[in-house]
């Protein structure tokens, strides 16, 4: 009994903290130099003299405050710093008469490029009684100086400008959001994708669905899933606490490929590649810290104290291309300096020595030069053939100039182009096909990602309205475009580049 009484008054505890005031001086009782107590913080921008100790009517107690902005341009009025959870939600209640335009909004110092949420709408306010208001607003993060925002422009002199009173925040409603994470994203048939519950609001119960290739669901909240078969997958996560549900869907996710070839050089091994030198002494070396990330690299420079006449060959181990299809070359580069570009051949009759294959090049997209990091773009060798096929990357340098070429993730896969395709988002896309740029047209802000077939991103921006989008020298194939709203919702739709 005396457990359940004690239960009992921790939980009404517990409600009165979450239901209590977050603002001090919310009656605007109290002022000092002419300004109310508590408020007027950093982000305030509206001039002090348009802050006004308002006494003719206040809703109740003595006073109020009144704001002054006849221009169209919003401005802020703000609370001091008040201390915020990540991921709450917060209801903000005031009462207001007057003539013009308030809302609400929030300053969490982590939203967006200067920490500012998203506003609520506009309340439209033209009446001389006293009216409740009430809006709602989640922080992004937990920090200790958040501010509130009260937001107001175009106020009417004759009638009292805006006038606010008995303000009330409270919070402590954490919001039921689903997300995850999942590694690996890229990996060979077999493979099992350790995915993780990274959701907040308590959820009690997890519906897990992988779907691509195959489909495979799961109700435990941090499931493995083996996948078996090459392609793109879609990851889905529904959460639910008993009296709400809420839903995360990542498309193309996951990539699972038949590797060829796949090499990162993170171990610092050469695993079945080779140097050929055929003039200069310098040769391919193994780099600690120039790679993706200041991770391991390929790196091959001519200069040693000057430019020295160099052509050295970085050469693949053997792959074969008989019964593949969608078979995609892609790898990063970089480099530094004027000189020679590196080129990519392919061949199917090496024997140790480049100077007597018989060698194709390959078009890629090079780096912008002083280290840029640049994917090659997705090279498709379906149109080459042989069971015993090489790549080789060939630089070469003379007296004058010598360049610093790098290389890493150099990846042949056979990854599936069953793209598919959501509608959450009504968005348009045209022209589909498209010669690698095309215009978006949705009705809200949104962000959009494009992806290639081995599920990495090749273009990211906002969006809003009609948007021209131009992803530059892309290879002909199908792409995967995800709109993404600022309310999370996705739909994704395929394009074809031609």
């Amino acid at each position: 009994m005396k457990r359940t009484l004690l239960l009992i008054c921790m939980l009404v505890i517990t409600g009165m903290m979450m239901a209590q005031n977050m603002v001090s001086n919310p009656g605007f009782e109290n002022w000092t130099n002419g300004l109310p107590d508590s408020w007027v913080g950093e982000k305030t921008n509206i001039g002090n003299s348009n802050i006004i100790q308002y006494t003719a009517n206040p809703h109740t107690g003595t006073s109020a405050c009144q704001l002054v902005n006849e221009t169209t341009s919003h401005k802020r009025f703000t609370t001091g710093a008040i201390a915020l959870v990540a991921e709450q939600e917060y209801v903000i209640t005031f009462w207001v008469r007057g003539a013009g335009e308030i809302r609400t909004g929030l300053f969490d110092a982590t939203t967006g490029d200067y920490g500012y949420t998203d506003y609520n709408e506009y309340i439209v306010v033209n009446s001389a009684e006293w009216s409740q208001q009430t809006q709602t607003i989640t922080s992004g993060g937990t920090v200790s100086n958040g501010e509130f925002i009260f937001s107001v422009r175009n106020t009417v002199a004759g009638n009292d400008h805006l006038v606010i009173d008995d303000v009330e925040i409270t919070g402590g409603v954490v919001v039921l959001t689903a997300n995850f994470s999942a590694t690996p994203r890229v990996a060979s048939p077999g493979a099992t994708i350790q995915c993780t519950d990274l959701s907040s609001g308590n959820p009690t119960a997890w519906e897990w669905e992988i779907s691509g290739p195959e489909t495979l669901t799961s109700t435990e909240q941090n499931p493995a899933f083996t996948l078996n078969m090459a392609g793109l997958y879609n990851v889905s996560l529904t959460v639910s606490n008993g009296s709400e549900t809420n839903t995360k869907v990542e498309t193309g996710y996951i990539s699972i490929a038949n590797f060829l070839v796949n090499q990162d050089w993170n171990d610092l091994q050469w695993k079945g590649w080779t140097q050929v030198s055929v003039a200069g002494e310098q040769v391919w070396t193994i780099s600690e810290i120039y790679g993706i990330d200041d991770s391991p690299c390929i790196k091959m420079s001519g200069y040693s104290g000057a430019p020295i006449v160099n052509e050295d060959w970085l050469i693949s181990p053997s792959f074969n291309l008989n019964n593949n299809e969608n078979v995609m070359l892609s790898f990063e580069n970089a480099y530094k300096y004027e000189g020679i570009m590196l080129q990519a051949f392919i061949s199917n009759d090496y024997d140790g020595d480049p100077e007597n294959a018989t060698w194709q090049e390959l078009q890629f997209t090079p780096s912008t030069g002083n280290f840029a990091w640049t994917n090659s773009g997705n090279i498709n060798l379906d149109q080459f053939e042989g069971d015993n096929c090489f790549i080789g990357f060939k630089y070469t340098c003379d007296a004058s100039a010598a360049a610093t070429w790098e290389l890493d993730n150099i990846i042949i896969s056979t990854a599936s182009v069953a793209i598919a395709e959501t509608n959450a988002v009504d968005f348009q896309l045209a022209p589909n096909p498209c010669n690698g740029q095309f215009n978006i047209t949705i009705a809200e802000k949104a962000n959009v990602s494009v992806f290639n077939v081995l599920g990495q991103m090749i273009h990211h921006q906002p969006i809003e309205g009609t948007s021209s989008i131009q992803l530059g020298h892309v290879d002909a194939g199908i792409y995967l475009v995800k709109i993404q709203t600022n309310t999370g919702a996705t739909s994704t739709q395929k394009i074809i580049v031609r």
